[in-house]
């Protein structure tokens, strides 16, 4: 990465307030028509079963229904979530050199019931089927989805300080459920995937990076560390499907230098369950002036 000028003291840092759209014209991309995220419940006394918060999202508006899949200790089991309208959510971030609002999709939260104590070592939305959305979901019916195989991040160096969510932003899906809470049983279920070969799992990484080089125009106007993060969907081949910005730097000639590294860096797709899948990557470039 190459250098600009030295280091300006008594620079002014500039703060811009960005909102990051999710709306599909910006090329972002789906694997889903819905995601879910999930944390254990806190509970003041010992039982005999195990419950989880959770809550569905996506990139846009939607009803969903979907089925959830988890690959448990104590074998498989699966949940039907009923059709479930995800709300506008404004998420407030901060870094160094930006705050911005990512804007997403998400549900109320709900509840699951497991009937034991155990270990989750994967769970994913195993089937969705969308209405109303723009990602072009609603006209293909029920769609079955790929378990994410997880996926690393990549940093071009020197490692500058990423963007932080509001705690205020972030929902309570571990608290217990309060009155009229929507609770699902997760039933036992025959396994759903194999894993018995070689490599069942393997993370997404990025085998060749690009490192983009710091913006001609801002040469002498920026004298501090920028760091731009870019969301890479890699096909489950290896190639590029599509890039956006994730977490934006407040200036636009870096956040567009750092997709240009990012689209033309080189992936490897992750494996879930012996199989190629698809999957999300973050390319995370920080420019230096020094």
């Amino acid at each position: 990465m190459k250098s600009a000028v030295k280091f300006v003291s008594q620079l002014t840092l500039l703060i811009t307030l960005l909102v990051v759209s999710t709306a599909h014209a910006q090329a972002i991309s789906e694997l889903c028509p819905a995601r879910f995220f999930m944390q254990p419940v806190k509970q003041s006394e010992p039982a005999t079963t195990s419950l989880y918060g959770f809550e569905l999202a996506a990139e846009g508006p939607r009803s969903v229904t979907a089925a959830l899949a988890f690959d448990t200790s104590d074998g498989w089991f699966v949940a039907s979530v009923p059709a479930t309208s995800l709300h506008e959510k404004d998420e407030h971030y901060s870094s160094p050199s930006a705050t911005f609002i990512k804007r997403t999709w998400v549900s109320p939260i709900m509840y699951m019931k497991f009937p034991s104590h155990f270990t989750i070592s994967h769970a994913w939305v195993y089937s969705a089927q969308s209405t109303g959305d723009d990602f072009g979901w609603s006209k293909m019916g029920l769609v079955v989805c790929q378990p994410a195989s997880g996926a690393r991040s990549v940093s071009v160096a020197p490692q500058g300080q990423l963007a932080k969510l509001d705690p205020k932003d972030e929902d309570p899906i571990s608290a217990p459920p309060g009155a009229g809470a929507v609770i699902i049983s997760a039933d036992r279920s025959s396994p759903l995937k194999k894993s018995d070969c070689a490599t069942p799992f393997r993370d997404a990484t990025a085998t060749k990076t690009f490192s983009p080089d710091y913006p001609n125009a801002e040469r002498g106007r920026v004298g501090i560390n920028v760091t731009s993060t870019i969301q890479v969907s890699i096909n489950a081949d290896g190639s590029l499907a599509d890039a956006w910005v994730y977490y934006p730097s407040g200036f636009p000639d870096f956040d567009d230098a750092a997709l240009q590294g990012a689209r033309l860096s080189k992936y490897e797709s992750g494996i879930a369950y012996c199989e190629p899948v698809p999957g999300l990557f973050l390319f995370h470039v920080t420019f230096s002036p020094n």
